[in-house]
């Protein structure tokens, strides 16, 4: 029979997870928590891409604990969210400094490998 943790329910906090969210990341990350916080404005003023496209490509080498990487999967989500449908026309790609760091704490997280996807028709 599994055990409550392995459906992540705390035996005292229920579905509350039983240690607090982190609130930020290290300051290495900041470019990610600045976009972040800005989210709005920038969908609103159309420079949401052009943010993104210019952000340093980060790697999650430095995230040191379970927290801090759920916080950057929690943002850099948002982000690429925010840079598919945060204009007039959706796009399909995501640019490095979103793709590169989400695909490298996925795949760490689900311990699946990267396959090739071809376009279908």
């Amino acid at each position: 029979m599994a055990t409550l943790g392995e459906y992540a329910i705390d035996v005292e906090r229920g579905f509350v997870p039983g240690d607090d969210p982190v609130d930020a990341l290290p300051v290495f990350y900041e470019p990610w928590e600045r976009l972040g916080k800005n989210i709005g404005a920038l969908i609103m003023t159309g420079r949401m891409r052009p943010a993104l496209e210019s952000m340093p490509v980060l790697t999650p080498d430095r995230l040191r604990s379970a927290g801090e990487r759920e916080r950057a999967m929690l943002l850099l989500c948002c982000l690429a969210n925010a840079y598919v449908w945060g204009a007039k026309t959706p796009v399909d790609t995501l640019p490095a400094p979103v793709a590169r760091p989400l695909h490298a704490l996925a795949r760490e997280r689900t311990g699946l490998r990267s396959s090739p996807t071809l376009p279908s028709g």
